[in-house]
């Protein structure tokens, strides 16, 4: 073929390769598949695409009998790179940044009631009763003051107040119920500048309470949707969703080390993290806002996500993994259990 050709050409296609190559046949053979291509050893009349390197042999003159399309080695290595140039434009625009905190011992809440902190004493504003449900009271697990938080999700709550997040481990087991909603929580923005303080943590709370982990710092990394995002929302052009998802994300703690992405690579954390993507462990479940849009995430919340030696052997009162969701529009506040 002397016309370019494009990465489209090998989405479903049989291919064949014969000759030496610019690189190994079995690199070759992994983008090629990657492009949603079925790579074969031998020549029939199933396959599609020849790609000849020097020093051909048989197979190119029985592909020419059969009418087999025959594509040089500059051409497939050109293709290579159009797909990886077109790959990477879309890692880009999916691109967002999320940060991750390292956590600390906290000797008392004094130091700073308002700090953002896991487990303790939260601060309460005053007159607001402790969450409760079916009658059981529920853990404290976060709270986070706005001032202090990375740009992005400051601006986006108002700069300002306290978001506190309880949570209750009652599941309900009850099909009819999305299984996001099957644990009860709450998530509330309150003004800290109100009257106010910290609250003990009442006994009949199911959990013991966990020593206070203050949030000393925020690490940025760019985080990207994992697999269980819907390819069909996300623009992923249908000859790339393979290799899309075919990508093996880096383990957490290595992102922490080296938070580049680098080549193919696309980097998904699953743990504790304001901002980003969510990391779905089953279906994606983005709710909607009173006016019918999708809310957006603020914080991903783990069992035992939490980075720095103080928070490195800390289990959680949460189960699995859960997003807390937020609507600039309304206002409105939302905790997701995402399942384990």
């Amino acid at each position: 073929m002397s016309e370019p050709l494009t990465s489209e050409l090998f989405d479903g296609k049989t291919v064949c390769f014969t000759g030496k190559l610019s690189t190994s046949r079995e690199k070759a053979s992994a983008r090629a598949e990657q492009l949603g291509a079925k790579v074969v050893d031998g020549i029939s009349g199933n396959v599609d695409i020849l790609v000849v390197g020097a020093d051909a042999g048989s197979k190119l003159a029985k592909a020419r009998k059969l009418g087999i399309t025959i594509v040089t080695a500059d051409q497939w290595a050109a293709v290579a790179m159009a797909a990886e140039r077109e790959y990477a434009a879309f890692v880009e625009k999916l691109r967002r940044p999320a940060f991750v905190p390292t956590v600390v011992k906290m000797k008392v809440e004094e130091e700073d009631p308002t700090c953002s902190r896991y487990y303790g004493r939260p601060w309460m504003p005053k007159g607001m009763e402790w969450p409760e449900y079916d009658d059981k009271l529920m853990d404290f697990v976060l709270q986070l003051r706005v001032a202090d938080l990375p740009r992005p999700t400051r601006e986006l709550l108002g700069g300002k107040g306290l978001l506190l997040f309880f949570y209750s481990p009652e599941i309900n087991f009850d099909d009819e119920i999305p299984v996001s909603e099957r644990l009860p929580s709450l998530v509330r923005l309150v003004n800290d500048r109100k009257p106010g303080g910290l609250r003990d943590v009442p006994d009949e709370v199911p959990n013991a309470p966990l020593p206070p982990l203050r949030i000393s710092g925020w690490t940025e990394l760019a985080d990207h949707p994992g697999g269980a995002n819907e390819e069909e929302n996300l623009g992923i052009p249908k000859h790339l969703i393979d290799l899309w998802f075919d990508m093996d994300p880096p383990e957490d703690k290595k992102l922490l080390k080296d938070p580049r992405t680098l080549g193919w690579d696309i980097a998904i954390f699953y743990g504790d993290k304001l901002g980003g993507w969510p990391a779905w462990v089953q279906l994606p479940e983005i709710p909607n806002d009173a006016n019918g849009k999708p809310m957006q995430m603020i914080y991903q919340v783990t069992h035992g996500g939490l980075y720095g030696k103080a928070g490195e052997d800390v289990d959680g009162p949460t189960w699995g993994t859960g997003h807390i969701f937020y609507s600039q529009d309304t206002g409105e506040l939302y905790y997701g259990w995402a399942c384990d």
